[in-house]
């Protein structure tokens, strides 16, 4: 699993305003994540 996420965290993504990153699937898997929570979050009227 440690060379897994060692290849994983050294991954190179570039983002589509042009910024390189490093984190390969877990950046993708991130932003992923964060926008599934951001639709259910826009999903509900009373926001608290």
């Amino acid at each position: 699993m440690d060379s897994m996420r060692f290849v994983e965290t050294n991954r190179v993504v570039r983002r589509p305003d042009g910024a390189i990153l490093k984190g390969g699937s877990l950046y993708v898997t991130t932003n992923e994540l964060n926008a599934i929570a951001f639709a259910i979050y826009e999903f509900f009227k009373d926001k608290e």
